[in-house]
């Protein structure tokens, strides 16, 4: 009989599955799976069959897989290869986000119920010796080492039988046992499965846990997320059948209560399920030999103590001091697989460590933080633009750990960095088939990063315009190969992005594929923030193509096409308007606990959400005037920009990240728009002041810049005002600027500004103004 959601008892053991969930074990198999697709010139894993795959041991040989894949070598050797690749690369497995502060947290945690300690057990898929290489590294050994040995139950275990893996419940009945055991030797209650929660990222994991009769927690990819959107409570439920075993009884119901889906481990809720987390206290060591009995009866981790006598302590600190007096080994002394210098490996290792980050942005990528370092590692042209990156970067880190060198041999070297790049792009172009398309857009989204980073926009926007035009060419072909890989998918966002950028800057707007849905019927479900910012960056295209379909001139326009505009200006703003709601439902979902850098990140989406939206609105009007319809939108903006910055500081503080250039647009340009648009004079000096502490640059925008034309456009502006401006009504029609035009590309100081008034009315022609702005 199942157990009312209402009835359930606070938990006493959580179970946890390690590949995908506490390990990136599952995105590094798809990394070396690919590898040997593209060896045998086949496409990537795309989304669909890797959720097919995921969680299913051996899964890279199973029909589903060869059947897609069609490989023209047998099974066998595949088997062969790919078994051989995943032991290089298995040792390369890092834990994910929150996996260690959730292990450490439920270790000393206890039960609302029993006031006992939470049991901790793993049941992983995966066997004795993979798990021996996924956990070498010294931080994934320390993740796994919160499970006592008896306690970790993994696919060749002998009590599991053959062919009852998962989805079967055999492996978590067995790891019950092991925690059951150890319970009945000191004489506590045994634990029910229904007093057990299980952690597992994929789908037959779930259905695992569900046959057990245990409560789950479902952790997915964000790309299993997506796949089984439509699906998600099927997959609570464990009611999917991606394996058939029979055991039809021990099924879920459909919000029966039994499991949840969070988007990570960062967001679990420990109240909702009885678990009582003690406050932090000193422990007073008793310096009892191995280990202190103090920390061992509190649940604290103990560093123990050593039994070796003193004499032996003090050969062994003789020993360390010894071998500490050696001198060190340099990079230069060890094995090097690449031919490059020094000064080379120098400004890769910054852009490793610095630039990333800086590039990055407010959200994770995996574009910067790993897909890029991957393909450096064998595409020389890739390398040596990364490394040139790395040298031009170092110059906006405002307090390096070391001193740079002098500029003028820095762009020197850059330009050779860079001339290698060209060099080794042609000799590629020139052997390698149109296949490799992926990596000539990647090259030309470096060079235009290269560029931006040199002060060149037109430069840049020439890279940014070349990669634009592959990628809409390659879309308007229905271009299937590699279009669901993670490289596509990074490059297509950021690319997105950079339409926007160069859209601003003059350039055309590329009319890529954008994806949408009937909002007047459906609810959006976004899954993470990540797929928030992907959701609204195609929604902003689509925005600002509708905004450059109108005629900025501001003539009247005829009955039937004014209509036409007013219909697709109402279904944007639908759109707009039901991600909003997608936003604030998964910002609840993620609940007070929220981290700095998530709050940030959805900070920023509502800045462009309100500014898109405003523009959106506003582009139809004649006149000026309209944006007095929206003060309270430009005072959100600004007063969320104000949070997002001081929050900037507070995480850059904490990372230690020094750098004044990011990549990507974040607060400049909703600022600027707000000081520009928004004739409240409290509000827009707001936005001037904090361009001004702001000061950075992202990318193509320069803080101080923008702030001194806004700056330009309220003097301008106030000045042709007869009293002091109080209010946003204050300031006349007559006086208002309609568009500040910055002509010149280059980043000149004083820079160029071209207004453009309507004094004589909304019927009369623009008159021109051009000003010089010192900055």
């Amino acid at each position: 009989m199942a157990i009312p959601e209402t009835a359930f008892p606070a938990i006493r053991a959580c179970i946890f599955d390690m590949d995908g969930l506490l390990i990136n074990s599952e995105d590094i198999i798809t990394f070396s799976t690919n590898q040997l697709l593209k060896k045998y010139n086949r496409p990537p894993i795309d989304r669909s069959i890797r959720t097919q795959l995921m969680g299913i041991p051996d899964s890279t040989n199973s029909d589903t897989f060869h059947n897609w894949a069609k490989l023209p070598i047998s099974r066998e050797q595949f088997a062969r290869e790919s078994s051989e690749n995943m032991r290089r690369h298995f040792p390369s497995c890092r834990p994910l986000p929150g996996a260690e502060k959730i292990l450490s947290t439920l270790s000393q945690a206890r039960s609302a119920s029993s006031g006992d300690r939470i049991e901790l057990a793993l049941a992983s898929s995966t066997k004795s010796r993979s798990y021996e290489l996924k956990t070498s590294r010294p931080e994934t050994k320390r993740l796994l080492g919160f499970f006592s040995p008896d306690r970790r139950v993994l696919g060749d275990d002998p009590r599991v039988r053959q062919g009852r893996g998962k989805p079967a419940p055999d492996i978590y009945l067995v790891a019950l046992q092991s925690l059951n055991s150890t319970a009945a030797a000191s004489g506590a209650k045994p634990i029910l499965p229904h007093e057990c929660l299980v952690f597992e990222d994929s789908v037959i994991g779930v259905e695992a846990g569900r046959r057990a009769g245990m409560r789950v927690v479902w952790v997915p990819h964000p790309d299993v997320a997506v796949e089984y959107q439509a699906r998600q409570k099927e997959v609570l439920a464990g009611r999917v059948g991606i394996i058939e075993i029979g055991d039809e009884e021990q099924l879920g119901q459909l919000d029966d209560g039994w499991a949840e889906s969070i988007p990570s481990l960062e967001h679990f809720d420990y109240e909702k399920y009885g678990i009582e987390i003690p406050p932090l206290r000193h422990i007073k060591c008793d310096e009892t030999k191995p280990i202190c009995l103090q920390c061992q009866q509190s649940g604290h981790k103990c560093e123990g103590y050593d039994n070796a006598s003193q004499t032996q302590l003090r050969r062994r600190i003789e020993a360390v001091q010894n071998v500490s007096r050696r001198p060190p080994l340099s990079r230069d002394h060890r094995i090097i697989l690449r031919p490059e210098t020094r000064e080379e490996r120098r400004w890769a290792d910054f852009f490793h460590a610095k630039t990333a980050v800086a590039f990055s942005g407010f959200f994770d990528s995996m574009l910067w933080s790993y897909l890029i370092p991957q393909i450096s590692e064998g595409e020389p042209t890739i390398r040596h633009t990364v490394v040139a990156i790395g040298a031009i970067h170092a110059r906006y880190q405002m307090a390096a750990d070391q001193p740079l060198a002098d500029p003028s041999s820095t762009t020197q070297f850059v330009l050779q960095q860079y001339n290698k790049a060209i060099r080794h792009l042609i000799d590629r172009m020139s052997t390698i088939d149109s296949q490799n398309w992926e990596l000539t857009l990647t090259t030309c989204c470096l060079f235009a990063c290269l560029e931006i980073l040199r002060g060149n926009k037109t430069e840049a926007l020439d890279h940014i315009d070349a990669g634009l035009k592959m990628l809409y060419q390659h879309e308007q072909k229905g271009g299937a190969t590699g279009r669901a890989t993670e490289l596509y998918k990074e490059l297509r966002r950021l690319y997105s992005k950079f339409n926007l950028e160069a859209s601003f800057m003059g350039r055309s707007l590329y009319p890529l594929e954008t994806t949408s849905q009937d909002v007047a019927t459906s609810e959006l479900a976004l899954t993470n923030l990540s797929h928030a910012r992907s959701y609204l960056d195609n929604l902003m295209n689509k925005g600002l193509a509708f905004i450059r379909s109108v005629d900025l001139d501001r003539k009247p326009r005829d009955s039937q096409l004014q209509q036409k505009l007013e219909l697709e200006q109402l279904k944007l703003c639908y759109e707009f308007d039901n991600w909003l709601v997608g936003l604030n439902k998964l910002i609840q979902r993620m609940g007070p606990w929220i981290q700095q850098d998530d709050l940030r990140a959805s900070l920023i989406l509502k800045i462009y959400h309100h500014t898109s939206l405003i523009w959106v609105k506003t582009v139809l009007a004649r006149d000026e005037n309209v944006f007095d319809l929206y003060i309270s939108d430009f005072d959100a903006v600004v007063s969320d920009a104000g949070k997002v910055i001081q929050l900037t500081v507070e995480i850059d503080k904490r990372t230690n990240n020094q750098s004044m250039f990011c990549l990507e647009g974040e607060v400049i340009g909703p600022l600027y728009y707000a000081a520009i648009k928004c004739r409240n004079p409290v509000i827009r000096r707001k936005a001037i002041d904090l361009l001004l502490r702001y000061g950075k640059i992202e990318g193509m925008w320069n803080a101080r810049r923008y702030a001194a034309v806004a700056n330009l456009v309220m003097e301008v502006e106030e000045s042709a005002c007869l009293g002091v401006v109080e209010s946003e009504g204050d300031v006349d029609l007559h006086a208002r600027v309609y568009e500040s035009l910055q002509p010149e590309v280059m980043e000149k100081n004083p820079c160029q500004v071209l207004l453009l008034f309507k004094p004589d009315g909304v019927d009369s022609d623009f008159q021109q103004r051009m000003e010089f702005v010192h900055w």
